[in-house]
């Protein structure tokens, strides 16, 4: 499909578009209800069908980080029509999701539990998936896990100081951080937003054990969807979420 074309008129764009977006509506009860439906996500068939009507906050990093030169049509489409199906590095790390997952609910000493999708109370068309649930007093943390299949030969700690942990950096304590301009950092956000919750616990997992853990703290976003009026470099079915800290 080329998202280049522009043969639909405003009006019926706009007829289109708030059909769609009024079919995607839910109340508060059948959120938290399709939440748990969804549990297993990838596993899950609800879990597909609910996450292929949203732009879920995996792909906030490189929305909001598309330059002026990007082709906003192109990005639309490769998230519409994602071909990829996985390779070694993908499948390394859904095979070890588990292994890290109960891992880090010993090291913080706290039950994990699984996660499905979440959506965003207002915006509906927004929809997170966190790789956990952290069982605290005020249930407010989610988790989300990195197990990059380049540095299972080294710890975290080693392997950011031999530059193989582009994604991190080291604050003024030493201890190590998810970069902000990392799109990994946009996603956390993201689901921090859309679930609600307060703070995530990012993981860096490898089989050296010594996992990383990082408490990110929610920021609020603002969403808007940018504009499309008089302005010829964007395209009607080009719609895109901007998401602005």
């Amino acid at each position: 499909m080329n998202l280049e074309s522009n043969d639909m008129s405003s009006d019926d764009f706009d007829r289109c578009k708030q059909i769609f977006l009024n079919n995607l509506a839910v109340t508060d009860e059948q959120r938290a209800r399709i939440e748990r439906d969804t549990v297993g996500q990838k596993n899950n068939d609800l879990w597909k069908q609910y996450k292929s009507q949203r732009l879920t906050a995996s792909y906030f990093g490189r929305v909001c980080k598309l330059r002026s030169v990007d082709s906003r049509p192109k990005c639309v489409e490769n998230i519409l029509y994602d071909s990829f199906l996985g390779d070694r590095n993908t499948r390394y790390g859904i095979n070890n999701e588990e292994n890290a997952r109960q891992q880090v609910g010993k090291t913080l000493g706290k039950q994990i539990h699984l996660s499905g999708l979440f959506i965003h109370k207002t915006l509906h068309y927004l929809g997170a998936s966190p790789d956990g649930l952290v069982d605290e007093v005020d249930g407010d943390s989610i988790l989300e896990i990195t197990c990059p299949s380049s540095i299972q030969e080294y710890t975290p700690r080693e392997a950011f100081e031999n530059g193989k942990l582009k994604f991190m950096t080291e604050n003024n304590e030493g201890q190590l951080v998810l970069k902000e301009e990392d799109k990994r950092y946009y996603q956390v956000q993201g689901e921090l937003n859309i679930s609600e919750k307060t703070y995530c616990y990012f993981v860096v997992w490898t089989p050296k054990g010594n996992i990383f853990v990082s408490r990110s703290k929610r920021r609020q976003l603002k969403l808007r969807k940018e504009s499309i009026d008089d302005k010829p470099k964007f395209d009607k079915q080009n719609n895109i979420l901007k998401c602005i800290k």
